[in-house]
């Protein structure tokens, strides 16, 4: 650009030289001679400061361009990441929802676990109470034919669903005062079988005392560790019949049962303090 300026300048001036001929003269030639000079320096200075310009622009351009390269590679870098993030996340959802179906059917399992144990535990339960008796227990009363009757049968019955297999049966009359022959005349036996809901009548006798009435003490063993029940008999000759009052202790439960009619319906007084 600055070449072209100078060549310009020259030209300009030869043609100011050929068309003013009087200019030739060495006054008028010094002038040209400085005009040309400072043009020149005017065209040199000029290409100076485009180089300069045109550096200064190349290196505007260059930095424009590794910023644009470096923004593209951020882009490119941030939406790489974003994609990462993207399937991470996409990763992690799937995860979690495997995870919830895992542990959705580990507490179903759980259940059935728990449910089955359940039911194995009731039939378990229910094969051993059949074969030991269970929570039944047995109680007593005195079997006979009509009020004249001097003598009655004791007759056992059993108070719940499961048979007792075996049982140890120990009878004492509380009429006699003296504990040596209460024990020497106790009736002791063992009844075997006794199914729920049944009403058994034993061989074993005890005299229908219509004075002094019936106080009989029954003590069942069970055979079962630590398990016994006691039944205490009531029977007194009231307006020729006979009443009854019963207290039946099993279980760590005490029950009566006490004919309305009875002469006194006070547990307290009719057994006495436990």
């Amino acid at each position: 650009m600055g070449l072209i300026i100078c060549t310009a300048v020259v030209a300009i001036l030869y043609a100011i030289i050929s068309i003013f001929p009087q200019w030739k003269d060495s006054h008028h030639k010094w002038a040209l001679v400085w005009s040309s000079v400072l043009g020149i320096a005017l065209a040199v200075l000029g290409i100076f400061v485009g180089i300069d310009s045109q550096k200064s622009s190349q290196s505007t351009t260059d930095t424009l361009n590794i910023n644009l390269q470096e923004s593209r590679r951020i882009s490119s870098r941030q939406l790489q990441d974003s994609i990462e993030t993207q399937k991470l996340k996409s990763l992690v959802d799937s995860q979690s929802t495997r995870l919830e179906k895992q542990l959705l059917l580990i507490d179903n399992l759980r259940i059935e676990n728990t449910d089955l144990n359940s039911k194995l535990s009731k039939s378990t339960k229910e094969i051993y109470d059949h074969l030991t008796g269970g929570d039944s227990y047995l109680t007593a009363s005195i079997h006979y034919a009509g009020s004249l009757d001097k003598t009655g049968k004791i007759a056992l019955s059993n108070e719940g669903k499961y048979p007792i297999p075996f049982s140890v049966v120990i009878c004492t009359d509380l009429n006699i005062k003296d504990s040596r022959e209460r024990f020497d005349k106790a009736i002791i036996f063992n009844p075997t079988n006794l199914f729920g809901s049944t009403y058994t009548i034993t061989n074993y006798e005890v005299v229908l005392d219509k004075v002094n009435g019936i106080n009989l003490q029954f003590q069942f063993d069970y055979g079962s560790p630590h398990r016994m029940s006691f039944h205490q008999l009531r029977m007194l000759y009231v307006d020729n019949r006979w009443m009854r009052a019963s207290r039946t202790t099993v279980d760590g439960k005490t029950f009566y049962k006490i004919d309305p009619k009875f002469p006194q319906q006070d547990p307290e007084k009719i057994f006495g303090i436990m």
